[in-house]
């Protein structure tokens, strides 16, 4: 069992970040940077998931959640912050 959850925690993760920015969307604010931010979460949810079938090399699976947290992340950061100026 602690196996288990172990092996599931980075999956679970996303799925609770996508969960609490889904909640924040539907009752604070909806502006497209959310949107594109729950769409990342959640898409890395589905990713994390098929990582854990072992069936092959995932080398290419953590590349594009890298690829696409940098990516992401920066377009969040420079929406945010370019409001603000």
């Amino acid at each position: 069992m602690k196996y288990l959850i172990s092996f599931l925690l980075e999956s679970i993760s996303y799925f609770l970040f996508f969960a609490a920015l889904a909640y924040f969307i539907s009752r604070v604010d909806s502006r497209i940077k959310y949107w594109v931010l729950g769409g990342f979460y959640l898409i890395g949810f589905l990713v994390m998931l098929k990582i854990l079938t072992p069936r092959y090399y995932n080398g290419f699976l953590y590349n594009f959640i890298y690829m696409a947290t940098s990516l992401t992340y920066g377009y969040f950061f420079f929406v945010t912050l370019r409001s603000r100026l």
